[in-house]
């Protein structure tokens, strides 16, 4: 009787170091997964950064004005200006100045 419950006390202390063991395997790759979806995260929030750096760079008017020159822009004038309700669009759908 006492060897039955040495040879099964042996068996459960083995299924509990394998149970254990493949735990501590799926925690691990589970750890790993996490660690590089937020190295990626972190890479992204960079990019994200590098990128509103340079649109602020890039939107600035001494950028802007010699490429829309290049391509022979004016700066608006007052006379391009035009009521609303002298617009063609406006008599068609019935609206009038507001």
């Amino acid at each position: 009787m006492l060897r039955f419950l040495v040879a099964g006390a042996m068996m459960m202390v083995m299924v509990s170091a394998y149970a254990l063991y493949s735990i501590n395997t799926k925690t691990r790759g589970v750890a790993d997964r996490v660690k590089d979806q937020e190295q990626r995260k972190d890479a992204l929030i960079n990019s994200i950064a590098i990128l509103k750096a340079e649109r602020a760079f890039r939107s600035r008017p001494e950028v802007i004005e010699p490429l829309a020159r290049k391509l022979g822009m004016r700066p608006v004038r007052g006379e391009q200006y035009i009521e609303r309700s002298k617009l063609p669009v406006a008599k068609l759908l019935g609206g009038g100045g507001r």
